[in-house]
């Protein structure tokens, strides 16, 4: 054959691993702090929003490891997506049911907002997600803001809302 011929087919082929490897990639995020990963919510885009106040009044610690993203999906569609077995692989929900774990709420000034918690290694690893509704002053290019953060369960467990969002804006 023409070497010219060979080396057409040869790149095509290298080429073609390239773009069926990055097609079968799934719906998980690799934490590049910790090496831990996690499902993320489909359509969700990581931000460079920065804002150590919100992570304060979700209670989550400064040892975990913290992201935010943003979308344009429903608080309530981002929940039940965590609260579903088949969308968070290894992880789990406690008690055969996230109630109890996750909220979807308004707050007092009219905010609404949602949280999840699930673990995996049987609780020694968590991931606490919670979403709220994009602010004005956040200055998001997206409907809603997505924070998720990973690492030692006993971390995890006690994140939940313990201030008041007012102070966001």
């Amino acid at each position: 054959m023409n070497k010219k011929i060979v080396n057409m087919i040869t790149g095509c082929f290298i080429t073609s691993i390239f773009i069926l490897a990055g097609c079968t990639s799934n719906d998980s995020n690799q934490d590049t702090k910790s090496n831990i990963s996690y499902p993320l919510f489909p359509n969700a885009e990581e931000t460079t929003y920065k804002n150590d106040t919100l992570w304060n009044i979700m209670n989550v610690s400064s040892e975990l490891n913290k992201t935010f993203y943003v979308t344009d999906s429903e608080i309530s569609d981002i929940i039940n997506w965590y609260e579903t077995r088949e969308n968070i692989g290894e992880y789990e929900i406690l008690d055969g049911g996230a109630r109890g774990v996750s909220i979807t709420n308004i707050d007092v000034n009219n905010i609404s907002y949602g949280y999840v918690k699930v673990h995996k290694n049987n609780k020694t690893e968590g991931l606490f997600v919670f979403v709220i509704k994009s602010l004005e002053e956040m200055q998001l290019e997206k409907e809603n803001l997505m924070g998720i953060a990973t690492g030692p369960w006993n971390l995890i467990n006690v994140c939940k809302k313990t201030g008041n969002f007012t102070s966001l804006k």
